[in-house]
């Protein structure tokens, strides 16, 4: 078979009750010169033979002899297996809507400068329904060089990506280190920014599927964010001051994140971020005001329940982890 113009990725494991729906919504797009990688990995339930027992000579099956426990060891393996001038890639529990390649491979083909485009997503909640809430609470078209401001806050969701394969083998792909486990997609999205341009569209091209297996809430997010830019700032890709603000930036969404469910920690995130960037008066203002709401806990849960805090973003720009 000629190579397709672009390579779709899932990594999958233990996602028997969603994969069927993940991969239709790549076979429902309006663009069809594709090929489906999808890289099972290691699964103790029915993944592997759901998605094998799809018939279509486009989707290719490949199996793990082991569960790896890190995302970017069936990422990689994917990739390897790809063809495509193009690679896309799908969590095993996202979807797509049917003119997803199509709206961003228009992108990719009118600029050669635009190294990666992603999009926003609508939030899918376990039993598949999609509400109109966007995952990224951003409206604003990003586009240009954008590797600050992605160290400061992370605006891409993995299934939203579509970026050039030659970037990825240049980028070195997934970086396969523990240390950064769940957060190794933004460590190569840092790495294909810093030369070269990125997009944000808006605009929901999927959805993001919300369940209690993958809500980021463990206290070891934020220090795995915090060594990649360290990581980053070791080989001088990044100043001293900037690593400085993506530091406060990163400690303030973390304690964002936890100032309804631990008001404690969330005060101690707070300072941190301030000793991170006092420079900042305007960030200096929105601690301040974050710190004097954690001490009322009953007006943080109704800020957050009413997503008052995600309708101000473009205000106060935060972003969720």
């Amino acid at each position: 078979m000629p190579a397709p113009e672009v390579s779709v990725v899932i990594g999958a494991y233990n996602c028997g009750p969603y994969i069927r729906e993940t991969v239709y919504s790549v076979i429902n797009q309006t663009f069809k010169d594709w090929e489906l990688i999808i890289v099972d990995d290691g699964s103790s339930d029915d993944t592997y033979k759901i998605a094998g027992d799809i018939r279509d000579e486009r989707i290719k099956v490949i199996r793990l002899n082991k569960n790896s426990g890190l995302p970017a060891i069936s990422r990689n393996a994917g990739i390897k297996a790809s063809r495509g001038e193009f690679i896309a890639f799908l969590d095993h529990d996202d979807v797509w809507f049917p003119d997803k390649l199509n709206i961003q491979l228009r992108y990719l083909k009118e600029d050669p400068a635009i190294g990666l485009i992603c999009c926003n997503l609508k939030i899918m909640s376990s039993d598949k329904r999609i509400n109109n809430m966007n995952h990224i609470f951003d409206n604003r078209l990003r586009s240009g060089y954008l590797y600050n401001e992605l160290m400061s806050s992370n605006f891409i969701v993995c299934s939203s990506v579509v970026t050039r394969m030659s970037l990825i083998r240049d980028a070195g792909y997934f970086d396969e280190d523990p240390n950064i486990v769940a957060c190794e997609d933004l460590d190569l999205w840092l790495r294909i920014a810093r030369q070269n341009k990125i997009i944000f569209i808006p605009q929901a091209l999927g959805a993001y599927r919300v369940h209690d297996s993958n809500r980021s809430s463990d206290g070891k997010q934020l220090q795995r964010c915090l060594y990649i830019v360290d990581k980053h700032l070791k080989k001088n890709w990044v100043a001293e001051n900037q690593a400085n603000r993506a530091r406060a930036n990163l400690s303030f969404i973390r304690g964002w994140a936890l100032i309804d469910k631990d008001a404690k920690l969330a005060r101690e995130l707070f300072l941190r971020s301030l000793n991170f960037d006092k420079s900042n008066v305007k960030k200096v203002c929105i601690v301040s005001f974050a710190l004097i709401l954690s001490a009322f806990p009953f007006l943080t849960r109704f800020i957050k329940k009413h997503f008052l805090d995600k309708k101000l973003n473009s205000i106060i720009r935060l972003q969720g982890l």
